[in-house]
């Protein structure tokens, strides 16, 4: 496997922070990248539970965000509980008079 690169790092330590043990990062594959009938995905990631109100300690989880990694790190990022496993995890929106 390449290195991590520094956005990449970057990304594993806000979704640590948020309470998740971060497995992989890696630009979303297939259905989820390609086909126009799917929410398409940027990049998607695995992951197991730390601290999650509600959730079981362990629980292996799935991340994903149609935001590229760059905007996650440099806007900061709010993560919601899909269906199942999955997280949303979605940049931040600036304010045009910030």
């Amino acid at each position: 496997m390449p290195a991590e690169g520094r956005t990449r790092r970057r990304l594993r330590e806000i979704l640590e922070a948020l309470g998740f043990q971060v497995e992989a990062l890696r630009p979303a594959l297939g259905y989820w990248r390609s086909d126009h009938r799917a929410d398409v995905l940027r990049w998607e990631g695995v992951g197991r539970v730390r601290d999650w109100p509600g959730l079981p300690v362990g629980m292996s989880v799935q991340f994903g965000s149609w935001n590229t990694m760059t905007d996650c790190v440099r806007n900061g990022v709010d993560v919601e509980r899909e269906e199942g496993t999955f997280f949303d995890v979605s940049a931040k929106t600036r304010n045009a008079s910030s």
